[in-house]
């Protein structure tokens, strides 16, 4: 599949008039700017299932690549939850960006590890990762320079475009709306890091993820989606539908195979979490 070119930002910007109700320190001049050049970084590439034109990648090996990054990050190296997303961004960009065939299952977890590194580059303060610090990590799977050389060929084919507009960060900015409490905290940071593992969210723009991850952290906590928040993240509850639909899916999917899902249970009490959702979602 050959690069698609830049899409014309076509997306009516959003105007916040007013000051957050509930954080209005949250609220700045800059902030209707700042809202819409994260959405014009979002418009610019499409979302699509990749697996098609790379038929040696499946999307099971997707998954337990993106749950060993998930034990990279909140593992022993602590990062942001923006890092884990920002490389989980690049992984599939670079996927879908390369030709048809061109990918490897035996690229795959190399291809892994330098969306880390290239996040953790632009995320993380003093990230000092070497590219022999890498290949220890892939336990001498690839060496050095393969690392080096992979790393070049995703910013070639990205060009260098690495910049991204992820769920995380949308979420970031959509929960300064709402009064914040620990359990819808916890809900929207469980479900936007959840969404990474399912290759069925690609089909919706991050943005969108991050609103639904908003409602149901609202629903859980006896609270409805506004029409105010429907004006700040774009999105209605008619158009979150969908994507409530495969949340409630992959929740499901999570109970049956709970004991694979050591990755999530370094940040999140997974259990609790789990039972919460699927209670939330068979509601829905």
């Amino acid at each position: 599949m050959t690069r698609l070119p830049k899409k014309v930002y076509t997306r009516p910007r959003i105007t916040v008039k007013d000051e957050f109700p509930i954080n209005p320190a949250y609220w700045n001049e800059y902030m209707n700017e700042t809202l819409n050049y994260i959405l014009e970084i979002e418009d610019r590439y499409d979302r699509y299932h990749y697996f098609s034109n790379q038929p040696l990648i499946k999307p099971d090996m997707r998954r337990v690549l993106v749950m060993w990054l998930m034990e990279l990050c909140y593992g022993p190296f602590g990062f942001e939850a923006s890092t884990l997303h920002h490389a989980v961004c690049i992984l599939d960009r670079f996927m879908a960006a390369s030709p048809p065939g061109s990918i490897d299952s035996n690229q795959l977890q190399c291809i892994g590890v330098c969306a880390f590194m290239i996040a953790g580059k632009l995320d993380e303060n003093g990230f000092k990762f070497s590219t022999e610090d890498l290949s220890m990590l892939c336990d001498r799977a690839y060496s050095p320079g393969e690392i080096a050389g992979m790393e070049i060929r995703i910013l070639v084919t990205l060009k260098f475009e690495v910049l991204v507009a992820s769920t995380c960060s949308f979420a970031d900015f959509f929960r300064r709306a709402i009064e914040p409490n620990s359990l819808s905290t916890l809900l929207i940071d469980f479900l936007c890091d959840l969404s990474l593992l399912s290759y069925e969210f690609l089909e919706f723009n991050p943005s969108q993820i991050a609103s639904t991850a908003l409602w149901i952290a609202l629903c859980a906590t006896d609270r409805n989606w506004t029409e105010e928040l429907a004006i700040t993240t774009g999105y209605s509850r008619a158009i979150l539908a969908k994507s409530v639909k495969v949340y409630s899916t992959l929740v499901n999917q999570c109970i049956e195979t709970i004991e694979g899902l050591k990755c999530l249970t370094l940040k999140y009490p997974l259990e609790e979490t789990l039972s919460i959702l699927s209670r939330l979602l068979a509601q829905a």
